[in-house]
């Protein structure tokens, strides 16, 4: 007889690495703008470039360039990001 015990391996977050794909970003960033269009542009070096704008009048509500992809590997430093801008 063969008894298996589980074990709980508990790891701090701090310990854990969850990277994002590009297009998981591109769409998180997406949503947190809406209603306005956002429109977010991978440059060479991995950088983004995201450009708002209102689908009513079409008028650019935000342009930023070279937001660095590096440090936004989870949903939460995505939302601080979208806050901040």
């Amino acid at each position: 007889m063969y008894l298996f015990y589980s074990q709980k391996i508990i790891i701090p977050a701090s310990k854990v690495s969850i990277v994002i794909s590009a297009l998981q970003l591109k769409k998180i960033i997406d949503c947190g703008f809406q209603p306005l269009l956002c429109v977010c542009t991978q440059i060479p070096g991995g950088s983004l470039t995201i450009r708002v704008t209102d689908p009513s009048s079409g008028s650019v509500e935000l342009l930023v360039a070279g937001v660095s992809t590096a440090h936004h590997t989870s949903s939460r430093a995505v939302a601080v990001l979208i806050a901040e801008l």
